[in-house]
């Protein structure tokens, strides 16, 4: 079983509308481990939205950003369409995605993530994203 997630279309951007993302539920279907924990990290976020949307009656929704010029983003939560999270996935601590700033001269109010599989580094950039572990991110910002 599979689910998809959709772009997020911002007014302030110029997203790809029709594009869609396709992930396992079963993560382990996935040979490649970057895709691997990409799917690993869309899985735990769709749960988070999920959990909130049924918990606490917040309108959460999970998308993926692509702009018309190949500016991407993983992942981004939205409430009410305003985007919460931008979060990006890597699988080591290298250097910081210059993706994510693009997006936070858009949506300044977000709070971006770079999150990483293997490493150790966990610091807030000076442009105010948070490079971190996979397991502090989950521990400390999305909790089910």
């Amino acid at each position: 079983m599979a689910f998809r997630i959709s772009p997020f279309s911002g007014n302030k951007i110029r997203s790809v509308k029709k594009e869609q993302k396709l992930y396992f539920y079963n993560w382990t279907y996935v040979d490649d481990l970057a895709f691997r924990f990409e799917n690993l990290i869309a899985l735990h976020l769709l749960k988070f939205c999920y959990w909130e949307n049924d918990s606490n009656g917040r309108n959460l929704n999970l998308h993926f950003s692509k702009q018309k010029n190949s500016v991407e983003v993983d992942f981004v939560i939205c409430e009410k369409n305003e985007p919460l999270y931008f979060i990006e996935v890597k699988l080591s601590d290298q250097d910081l995605n210059p993706r994510l700033d693009y997006f936070k001269k858009l949506y300044p109010l977000a709070q971006y993530f770079q999150v990483h599989l293997n490493g150790k580094k966990d610091y807030q950039s000076s442009n105010g994203v948070r490079v971190l572990p996979a397991h502090v991110f989950f521990n400390e910002y999305i909790r089910i």
